[in-house]
């Protein structure tokens, strides 16, 4: 899937159905989140996979009571290490930048599962004491993110944004453009042409499939054939 695809058709999911996630892609969507960039390349993050269903059953009060997210067959948890930061970059390190590295790689693994058809929420309201603990970090690190990773077992609404001149400035905050209406129009139609060519190129490997498996039908149909028509002659 194009990455822009992905970040346009993703949605947070809020029901799962109880169908089991291969071990394999949970470690892909993990390698993902370890390639997001982090302050001074230090590469603190850490990533906990929890897939009992005893542990996830105990999140829902943790986490101010979302108890949708006991549906979910897995959960990866990213962890910061606040101390490790701190000690590069200071305070900010500690409070900012562990922070902003476990965002980056919260939103790979959310992207790179809606490429692999999974579906996933992130949760960031949690008892923070009570998550470390019970993920095991306590004291050695910080979960900042939750990650619920299922198939959906619904449909979320559309979702409604704001229009792209509502939030974006040039040069300086709140200086916008002289004719804004014009400056999305180009933008809505430069993006609705990229999204259109990459379903051109998927209607096109669809068909392109569709063609060679009508030709190997045919070629099996002439040899069946040619098989029936030797056996008559030899009766």
């Amino acid at each position: 899937m194009d990455v822009i695809k992905a970040i346009v058709s993703r949605r947070s999911i809020r029901s799962y159905k109880s169908k089991t996630i291969d071990k394999e892609d949970l470690m892909i969507l993990v390698e993902m989140g370890i390639k997001a960039p982090t302050a001074g390349n230090l590469q603190d993050l850490r990533f906990i996979v929890c897939t009992e269903q005893g542990i996830i059953n105990k999140l829902p009060e943790l986490c101010m009571d979302q108890y949708w997210i006991a549906t979910a067959p897995a959960v990866i948890v990213v962890c910061s290490q606040p101390q490790v930061q701190a000690k590069w970059f200071g305070e900010r390190g500690r409070h900012v930048f562990s922070t902003q590295n476990a965002a980056a790689a919260t939103q790979n693994i959310l992207l790179a599962a809606k490429d692999m058809n999974l579906d996933t929420c992130w949760v960031g309201g949690f008892n923070q004491e009570g998550v470390d603990k019970l993920f095991g970090a306590e004291g050695k690190a910080r979960v900042e993110a939750i990650i619920t990773v299922g198939y959906a077992a619904e449909k979320p609404d559309p979702k409604s944004e704001q229009p792209l001149t509502a939030s974006m400035f040039f040069q300086k905050y709140g200086q916008t453009l002289e004719d804004p209406v014009a400056a999305n129009n180009d933008y809505s139609i430069k993006l609705q042409q990229h999204l259109s060519k990459i379903e051109e190129d998927t209607k096109k490997a669809k068909s392109n499939a569709s063609k060679w498996f009508e030709n190997a039908q045919k070629q099996i149909k002439t040899h069946v054939d040619k098989y029936n028509q030797k056996l008559k002659e030899k009766k």
